[in-house]
């Protein structure tokens, strides 16, 4: 019972932990148009705040007195629930925020809603753990155990989120729940106070006694311990793959042992000190070497799992289906390397020596600015992370130190991962043009591998395939000529090879692979004039003197082009030709006399070329480096050029709109790209209601669905039935020679409204391709509540 208790208590713990996250991030993300960042700049927060509490547990456990700890996280615990229950639905219901500054609003409104509860529950798991083992309890002997429980709460709050909690509740009530559960976790944590208390041992050095009972009643044969890192790289000499072969015979002999002790340290399998101790009850102490291993081994997957994330979530949707796919890798192979897995052993040396053969061609990948067969890359993205996680956290399981010195192993774990998440949401965006944070900690996770373990003679052509196309891929433009990108290449590959003491072979197999792939252009076709990374992603210009054009790429999705020819400066491109289904559309409605429009979405500002004299145009855009651009003519003057009157103003379409007349415009066009990211936001039943208050009674809707792996029809027929609006849609597929020779490009366009007549003049058209949406069941009914990115994905 009491084990069920504490049990009951980790599980908790962890998975309000996690459910939450999801909860925030998702109550977010209207905020700031669904851009990816939000779930990046969210997870750094709570791994910011894990720090926090893992520091705190740190402190308040070297506490001598029992009762005073119970006393101070008493008050902090319920001081989170007074929190919670003060302001949590109010601010992540009410809150808004500005645009100009939205990293230092997101983490303002994050503090504000959910910081101390979050911090209270952050602490609990290593106090209670380290409660337990100063009792005499059995569980008391080795809290390592209540790891399954914290694991498994921990898995569960992330899988369960998109699989059962998101589509089965709403966000208010999501909220309404976790409040409920942190009261029953106060509860549980009274209780496991409550047993520490009854059951505590007298003895001041009760925990070492313990433990080193335990430790020699483990004691068997074979197992050994290791004094230093250094000792364990001296059993993992991979020079070949053939010895690969031996490696897992000695770690299973290893394995065998569930425990051994040295000193009064206890270990999983192997343990790693770096100075032995003469003390026969005290543990050993580890060195400030064997902490920055911790964080550097935390560091590295934390980094990753946010770096993948960007990636899948930049061309698809950031919702939490995709957050929780790398989140949950990560907490796999965190459970896997810590739970004695017997064959760890084996999958442990295969994984690293696999590592070189995948981090090559993730980081090539990477650096591509084309477009990819995405249902390709996506599991391989997510299999060369969940490896690279693996043997990070292997290397943790590997040098943890004893039970002693738990609560410090969570701090610098902690710390680690905070550095992480903090690196990719802050630091990165300012650091560095484009993303490339991404297959650089590829390239680092692969050397402190390769510091901690001697890898093939082959891997290091690899290494240098590597650094190749990471070097490619990053703009020299600010060098004074291509021969200077060489020698930064050379230059980290000569510091890695001191720092590493390589040999010279090694050296020139590596730097003759860098030759090889500098070779190749990984870069976009024509001049790149501009890159600019903000919160809200990476922006691109790029003149093609080739093809007389000027084109703005948002990530890896065209945004917009314009022709370099004065005679065909204000003549639109790509989606939005005269000959495409939104050119047909514009010439019946500026035929209609209707003046007011509204555009969720700038772009460059194409569809401002349709602009008549007597009307006014409003694009409501959330990036403001996209209006510099835009209205740069330096680069793009559709806006200067436009016959209406044109205003942009910055800000979410949707919470802009608000802020509109009741039928006060004629025409709503969606055109909010972001690297074929969907705002779901933007194309909710409640989003498009709201729309339909804004317009006038004979008022239409336009939407730009065009989408490499989403098809969105079936979302916006389902929402026009649940409305009783008529909607129709027109995909623009095959696009001849002498159409694509002038810039136009494959797109697909759905028209709304209130009453069939409206969109009689589209319909009745001659050799109209014009067509009803077809019947959709209610399933594919998206709300602000619930929907369903899987239902939508395109087999092909």
């Amino acid at each position: 019972m009491k084990k069920a208790i504490f049990s009951a208590a980790l599980f908790g713990s962890a998975f309000l932990l996690f459910w939450v996250q999801f909860i925030v991030a998702k109550s977010l993300l209207p905020l700031l148009g669904g851009t990816p960042a939000v779930w990046n700049v969210c997870q750094a927060f709570f791994q910011i705040m894990l720090l926090a509490g893992y520091g705190y547990a740190a402190w308040l456990s070297d506490r001598p007195s029992l009762r005073s700890q119970f006393w101070i996280h008493g008050v902090v615990a319920i001081g989170g629930g007074l929190a919670l229950w003060g302001q949590f639905n109010q601010v992540f219901s009410q809150s808004t925020i500005t645009v100009d500054r939205p990293l230092m609003a997101l983490l303002q409104i994050l503090f504000l809603g959910v910081a101390l509860p979050f911090f209270a529950l952050s602490a609990t798991a290593p106090l209670l753990q380290r409660w337990v083992s100063r009792t005499r309890l059995d569980l008391g002997k080795d809290p390592y155990v209540l790891y399954a429980a914290s694991n498994a709460g921990s898995l569960l709050g992330v899988l369960g989120y998109p699989g059962a909690i998101e589509p089965l509740f709403s966000l208010m009530e999501q909220r309404q729940f976790w409040q409920l559960g942190y009261g029953v976790e106060l509860l549980l944590i009274g209780a496991c106070v409550l047993i520490t208390w009854r059951d505590r041992n007298w003895n001041p050095s009760g925990d070492a006694n313990n433990l080193e009972q335990f430790s020699q009643s483990k004691q068997q044969p074979g197992s050994e311990h290791f004094e230093s890192l250094g000792d364990f790289k001296k059993l993992k000499r991979l020079e070949s793959l053939e010895e690969l072969t031996t490696l897992p015979e000695q770690l299973t002999t290893l394995g065998n042992a569930p425990a051994s002790s040295k000193n009064g340290a206890v270990v999983n399998r192997l343990t790693f000190a770096s100075e032995p101790d003469s003390s026969p009850n005290k543990p050993l102490q580890p060195t400030w070497r064997d902490r920055l291993q911790w964080a550097l081994f935390a560091f590295l997957p934390a980094s990753l799992s946010l770096g993948v994330t960007t990636y899948v979530t930049t061309d698809l949707a950031a919702v939490p289906l995709f957050w929780a796919i790398p989140l949950s890798l990560y907490l796999l192979t965190y459970i896997v390397a810590f739970s004695n897995w017997r064959w760890s052993a084996i999958a442990y040396p295969l994984s690293i020596a696999s590592l070189p053969l995948l981090v090559t061609p993730l980081v090539f990948w990477s650096r591509l600015d084309g477009a990819q067969n995405l249902w390709v890359m996506l599991p391989f993205h997510w299999l060369g992370f969940a490896i690279a996680a693996f043997v990070c956290h292997q290397t943790l399981a590997l040098i943890k130190p004893s039970v002693t010195y738990l609560t410090q192993f969570y701090f610098w774990i902690a710390l680690g991962g905070a550095l992480g998440g903090s690196f990719n949401a802050i630091a990165a965006p300012y650091l560095f043009p484009t993303t490339q944070e991404y297959p650089l900690i590829l390239i680092l996770t692969l050397l402190s591998v390769i510091n901690s373990h001697r890898l093939p003679k082959w891997s290091w052509i690899a290494i240098g395939l590597g650094f190749g196309a990471l070097l490619a891929g990053i703009n020299f433009n600010h060098l004074a000529d291509y021969w200077a990108a060489y020698c930064v290449a050379f230059g980290l590959l000569a510091l890695i090879g001191w720092a590493l003491q390589l040999r010279k072979t090694k050296i020139i197999s590596a730097g003759l692979a860098i030759i090889l792939m500098m070779q190749f252009s990984v870069g976009l076709r024509g001049e790149v004039l501009l890159i600019d990374r903000s919160f809200f992603g990476v922006n691109r210009v790029v003149r093609d003197r080739s093809r007389q054009v000027m084109s703005l790429l948002h990530g890896s999705t065209l945004h917009g082009q314009q022709s370099l020819l004065p005679q065909r400066r204000d003549r639109p491109l790509t989606y939005f030709t005269e000959t495409g289904p939104i050119g047909e559309f514009f010439a019946g409605f500026n035929q209609s006399r209707r003046d007011r429009v509204a555009v969720l979405g700038l772009g460059i500002g194409t569809l401002a070329s349709y602009a008549q004299p007597n009307q006014q145009w409003t694009f409501y855009e959330i990036d403001p480096t996209v209006k510099l651009i835009a209205q740069n003519p330096a680069y793009f003057n559709f806006l200067e050029l436009s016959k209406g009157k044109v205003a942009v103003e910055i800000g979410d379409g949707r919470l802009k709109m608000q802020t509109v007349g009741d039928r006060s415009l004629d025409l709503v066009i969606m055109d909010a790209f972001s690297s074929d990211s969907i705002p779901v936001h933007l194309i909710t039943r409640e989003a498009i209601a709201s729309y339909l208050n804004k317009l006038t009674d004979r008022g239409l809707i336009v939407v730009n669905i065009t989408n490499r792996y989403l098809d969105l029809l079936p979302v916006l027929g389902a929402i026009s039935q649940d409305l009783r609006l008529t909607a129709i849609h027109r995909w623009d597929l095959r696009i001849l020679e002498s159409e694509k020779a002038i810039g136009k490009t494959p797109s697909h366009w759905v028209a709304i409204a209130r009453s069939p007549q409206d969109l009689n003049w589209l319909i009745d058209r001659p050799q109209t391709q014009w067509q009803p949406a077809p019947p959709q069941p209610p399933s594919q009914l998206w709300t602000d509540d619930r929907s369903s990115l899987l239902s939508v994905i395109r087999s092909r």
